[in-house]
């Protein structure tokens, strides 16, 4: 077996990351680094840093509008360091992301001995674009998660099984993502199973009493100071989103897993293989319970077979997502592949043509059936829109503050980018960062993400403007995004009590020109000898001359 250190080996992960990280920033042709949602986590943490507490608006009401807590903190502490973190972030997410797969290689190096199955593991990460993207330029709390996932992927597959160690990745799971509640559990139970093959159950449960104190101290503290500074247990992220309706979330759910499937045609491969292993492999730990002559690689490719069919099954709980690429699977593809890469590392011992040979055409299928991506970058190019959603709203905000220096409140569907611009306080009607819109009961379908909207609450607050549009000026793009901003303001565009209160107005300066719906009351306050502007026809916004 290659015998490489922790250190050579993390050069070798951050360098290649890196690589691919580049590549797929400019085959995207990103106009800025991070999506809008992930303007969201640099907006709490510009105003948590400035000692504003957590807030979505300087002096508002406070809100959990973020689902991380961890991420966020980092966040926070990078407005420490420089007045624009995005790149800073970048770096972190990196080599977060580098030191965790490196924590993997070393493991499955040291199960299989042999150097082999860690390099098909290198091969399956870098064949993704799809991974590569969210876990990096996106700037999103994902490659903290994925790294999390993985470090207790390996302490669970390490021959010691640390119970201290699994208690600090569960603590942090707890603390990174509201799923933590879910795999916290998942990885103490699994830790309970494989000291139960080994041992005794009796013993397996002596072994799971730190992780399962650390468990229920972090969710309580965490619940405990929830309910304390925000007054409910949850994130309002949660309340915003998740529909109570079990059987509507796994309807969509279902689409979301059967449409990755189809995106990535090489999981059916993997899938296949991982329900082969597992069921053959449970079949002979039930035969040998009694002697307990286990395998240790076979009990091992049956925990990393039950990890993967859990992720792949979790978002049938929430619904998915309604973001390109599949975000909520890119945390765990790294640990997709585990069941068949433990179980090619038997094959240490056959002749070295056939084995070179094998690993060659499982290289080739996991290239052909997810690195058609890199060559044909059409297919990831839709998550473009992400980056420029932020990048209007960035230009939006700053725009803004030139033509309203009595920065009236503006209610936003994009609530990211803008937030971080416009000095005025702002309404997010999609709720994620409004408790009222948020915790209002009502229907949660339509599209994923996006059906909090309350058409009474947002008639009774009435913000002085209203810009459903990403486009700050370019009536053309009003014209293409109206149908869709209409159905997730569940017709508010079309509805006459709007029409009789707000307006579109196109506001210029001579230099820029910004695109808006206006209040008729607000309207009336504006002098036009300072403020050049021309109301528009509600008409000229619903279809294309």
């Amino acid at each position: 077996m290659i015998q490489l250190s922790f250190a050579k080996r993390l050069i070798i992960i951050v360098v290649l990351l890196s690589s691919v990280t580049y590549l797929a920033y400019r085959q995207l042709d990103t106009p800025i680094l991070g999506i809008d949602d992930a303007h969201i986590f640099l907006v709490y943490g510009k105003n948590i840093a400035a000692g504003e507490g957590i807030v979505y608006n300087p002096g508002g009401e406070r809100v959990e509008g973020f689902s991380s807590p961890l991420w966020t903190m980092i966040v926070t502490l990078s407005f420490f360091i420089t007045d624009d973190p995005r790149f800073l972030l970048l770096t972190i997410s990196i080599l977060i992301l580098s030191a965790a797969i490196t924590a993997l290689w070393l493991r499955i190096d040291a199960l299989t001995k042999w150097f082999m199955p860690g390099l098909l593991l290198l091969v399956w990460v870098i064949s993704s674009p799809s991974f590569i993207i969210w876990n990096t330029i996106t700037l999103m709390d994902l490659s903290l998660w994925t790294s999390l996932l993985i470090l207790a992927t390996v302490v669970i597959l390490s021959e010691s099984l640390s119970t201290r160690y699994l208690g600090g990745c569960v603590a942090l799971l707890l603390l990174c993502r509201p799923e933590g509640m879910l795999w916290g559990l998942v990885f103490i139970a699994l830790a309970w199973i494989k000291n139960g093959f080994f041992h005794s159950f009796k013993y397996a449960f002596r072994k799971t009493i730190i992780p399962l104190v650390s468990y229920i101290g972090t969710l309580s503290l965490l619940t405990l100071f929830r309910v304390w500074y925000f007054g409910y247990p949850l994130p309002n992220t949660y309340y915003a989103k998740v529909s109570s309706e079990v059987g509507y979330n796994i309807t969509e759910g279902w689409n979301y897993f059967s449409n990755f499937l189809e995106f990535n045609a090489v999981m059916y491969l993997v899938l296949g293989i991982t329900i082969i292993l597992s069921a053959q492999t449970l079949v002979s730990m039930i035969k040998n319970v009694h002697n307990k002559k286990y395998n240790y690689i076979s009990i091992n490719i049956f925990i990393c077979s039950l990890i993967c069919i859990i992720a792949l099954f979790v978002p049938l709980l929430t619904g998915g997502d309604h973001f390109y690429l599949f975000r909520f699977y890119q945390a765990c593809w790294p640990l997709f592949v585990l069941p068949l890469i433990l179980f090619v590392g038997k094959f240490r011992k056959q002749p070295r043509q056939k084995v070179y040979l094998g690993f060659g055409l499982i290289s080739i299928v996991f290239l052909f059936g997810s690195a058609v991506t890199w060559i044909r970058p059409t297919l990831i190019k839709p998550i473009v829109i992400e980056f420029t959603i932020a990048k209007v709203g960035r230009d939006t905000g700053t725009v803004m503050n030139t033509f309203f220096p009595d920065q009236p409140t503006v209610g936003v569907i994009a609530a990211g980018g803008i937030a971080l611009e416009y000095a005025g306080p702002i309404f997010d009607v999609m709720g994620l960062n409004d408790l009222e819109v948020a915790h209002t009961f009502g229907d949660r379908r339509g599209i994923k993400n996006h059906a909090a909207f309350n058409r009474d609450i947002f008639l009774q607050r009435r913000p002085q403007l209203f810009m459903p549009s990403s486009e700050k000026d370019a009536l053309e793009d009003w014209h293409g995004s109206f149908a869709f901003n209409n159905k997730v303001l569940k017709g508010l565009l079309l509805d006459s009590q709007f029409n009789v209160i707000y307006t579109p107005v196109l506001f210029t300066n001579g230099r820029e020109s910004l695109l808006v719906y206006a209040s008729r009351d607000y309207l009336a306050t504006l002098d036009q000898q300072q403020l050049t502007y021309r109301v528009l026809d509600p008409q000229e916004l619903q279809s294309r001359p």
